[in-house]
């Protein structure tokens, strides 16, 4: 574990000042090895998991190396054999170095773990396109030499595993093993108790939420993209990753092609499996699910409304996921059938008028009893208007959407009177009042089928209009 006393991390100014200096091709990078040797722990490592720990932050100080050693190649002194061994494999990831000679200067473990990662690297980025600057799936993800290109991983076997055999660490030897099985290309099917260990948080109405997964012992590549898709949520239309910054995105949803998605589902043939999958390949290519899996949305959003509160399924991805089917015309095929009937019974029983609207935005099947409440309350809502008084109130007024959707022509134009009276009286907060004005009327424009569209726009000019003379 890291001592408190090294923080283990650059500081923002710090990052800056190093990248902006290889761009401006900076020979003099003493300040960055002092700062590195002052800041972080440079002990050697002693297993793959305190490698792992260690190379959660160095990783960042190795990639900086790749981008310093591309344009000073003044030789770089250091106290710690550990950063000398990071300069020295990012000198042979950029070819500046022989393997031969970089495998002659590392002589720590953690450096011989990584070179080990970067040749791995360079041979995958060879056939893949690839840029990755060092690589550790093949020593943990079975079957991954049937995800990539493995032609140079192939070739360079033997040697790839006599380097391997050179890493002594109390936990390598699962890695070794499966770092010769996927060179030997070894195929593995589905764990037999895969479904039985995650099935739970793979089968439910939240299955992208942003999961997290207890695991025990090595996955096949089929298996962890499965699981990293229920690390995503729906966010619209799209899938979002729970990590998402200017380096990287986590889980990389790119990666989830269709070709890939058709090869899971026949490596898994299992329903679940097929639950998920289709729902990724729906979000992500637009291509209509099979029945089973809208029926199995429709079950389990019933079966999470029974124990929850309505507003609680709004955010489910069973919930997200219907709403996109109807908004697409593609619920016909299972409108008859049972699982999808008592869905609609459970929509239809809902009464909170604030919930039915939600559902209404959502495409869900509300009866004309519900939409009917929908719009008593919304009319209740917009009259309010009238004993409105100071801008405080107006803007809680404004930024209540369900107005927005069913006020009609007669008190949008109280509203803009109301508006007009309040700023000509009022000194305070008059720009987040015209913003928030605004957007409430462009609102009404999207939402509202009611009021009438040329003195909608006539509205908007003249409350502009009224607006800027006062400020001026």
């Amino acid at each position: 574990m890291a001592n408190q006393e090294y923080l283990n991390y650059l500081e923002h100014d710090d990052k800056v000042r190093a990248i902006d200096g290889t761009f401006s091709h900076n020979q003099e990078w003493k300040w960055f090895i002092d700062l590195i040797q002052d800041r972080y722990e440079l002990d050697d490592v002693k297993s793959w998991a305190e490698f792992q720990e260690r190379n959660s932050w160095l990783a960042e100080i190795y990639n900086i190396f790749i981008r310093i050693r591309g344009i000073c190649r003044l030789e770089m002194n250091c106290e710690s054999s550990l950063l000398d061994d990071i300069i020295h494999i990012a000198d042979f990831y950029i070819g500046e170095e022989t393997k031969t000679t970089c495998q002659k200067h590392v002589q720590s473990s953690y450096g011989k773990t990584l070179f080990l990662l970067a040749w791995i690297a360079k041979l995958e980025n060879a056939d893949n396109g690839t840029d990755n600057i060092y690589n550790s799936a093949i020593l943990t993800t079975k079957n991954y030499c049937r995800y990539v290109k493995p032609d140079q991983l192939i070739e360079n076997t033997d040697e790839i595993l006599a380097l391997a055999g050179r890493i002594v660490y109390p936990d390598w030897e699962p890695l070794y093993i499966c770092l010769k099985d996927n060179l030997n290309q070894v195929e593995f099917p589905c764990s037999e108790d895969f479904f039985e260990r995650y099935g739970n948080q793979l089968y439910k109405a939240d299955v992208f939420s942003w999961q997290r997964f207890q695991l025990t012992g090595l996955l096949t590549w089929e298996e962890q993209f499965l699981l990293d898709m229920a690390r995503t949520s729906i966010d619209g239309d799209s899938l979002k990753p729970v990590i998402r910054n200017s380096q990287r995105e986590y889980p990389d949803n790119n990666m989830w092609t269709e070709d890939r998605i058709s090869h899971m589902i026949a490596f898994f043939h299992n329903p679940i499996a097929d639950f998920v999958l289709e729902s990724v390949r729906f979000l992500k290519y637009s291509q209509e699910p099979d029945d089973k899996v809208k029926l199995a949305h429709c079950s389990l959003l019933t079966e999470y409304m029974d124990f929850h509160e309505v507003w609680q399924s709004f955010s489910c991805s069973s919930f997200k996921i219907l709403s996109l089917l109807f908004r697409n015309n593609l619920i016909a095929s299972i409108c008859k059938k049972p699982e999808f009937v008592a869905f609609r019974a459970k929509v239809q029983s809902v009464q909170d008028p604030k919930m039915i609207q939600r559902l209404q935005d959502g495409q869900m099947p509300v009866t004309k009893g519900q939409a009917r409440l929908v719009k008593e309350y919304a009319e209740h809502l917009y009259r309010q208007i009238d004993g409105i008084e100071g801008s405080s109130n107006l803007l809680d007024y404004l930024c209540n959407m369900q107005i927005a959707s069913h006020i009609d022509d007669e008190y949008l134009l109280k509203v803009s009177n109301k508006f007009r009276s309040i700023i000509a009286d009022e000194n305070r907060a008059l720009s987040v009042l015209f913003y928030d004005y605004m957007l409430f009327l462009f609102a009404v424009n999207d939402k509202n089928t009611v009021t009438n569209r040329r003195w909608y726009n006539g509205a908007v000019n003249l409350d502009q209009g009224f607006y800027s003379k006062r400020l001026n």
